[in-house]
């Protein structure tokens, strides 16, 4: 609603759609046991959205490793980028003061990657990852899932 008006349509977000995907027996995964990963909920995705539910039901049984970082969902710390401000340069700073608050909350789970499903959030730790010279992996859920899927039998 964004726009102001109804569209004529449905939108969702692409692990929704990918979930229903996966329930409909569409997509299957091969287990992903390289590490252990925690899962940042995005602002916009999870409060505004309210899609939380589905990032953890693709990663169940896929990541064989997960580890459930606190808070989640709604209450889960900002990547330090929302509202805009990763498009301030002049706010580095306050992107960085933020993401160590993230930081402690992924060092608290001891998984060596972070999980996300939104580009802007992975912008802004990557930046912030590189400036406080933080050692953990950040992968981009969508990735993850692509680098692991199961070809559908052709028969």
């Amino acid at each position: 609603n964004l726009l102001g008006r109804a569209l004529p349509f449905e939108v969702v977000h692409i692990t929704e759609y990918l979930a229903d995907l996966k329930r409909q027996g569409r997509l299957k995964f091969k287990p992903y046991s390289e590490q252990a990963v925690t899962y940042h909920d995005p602002c916009q995705i999870s409060r505004r959205g309210g899609a939380t539910a589905d990032a953890r039901y693709l990663l169940d049984g896929f990541a064989t490793d997960f580890r459930e970082m606190t808070p989640t969902g709604n209450y889960n710390w900002c990547c330090g980028g929302g509202g805009g401000v990763q498009a301030m340069g002049r706010a580095a700073d306050v992107r960085h003061e933020v993401f160590r608050i993230k930081m402690a909350q992924v060092e608290a789970t001891g998984a060596p990657a972070l999980v996300s499903a939104c580009a802007n959030c992975r912008l802004t730790m990557d930046e912030s990852k590189a400036a406080l010279k933080w050692d953990k992996e950040l992968i981009s859920i969508v990735e993850l899932l692509a680098d692991n899927l199961v070809p559908a039998d052709k028969g």
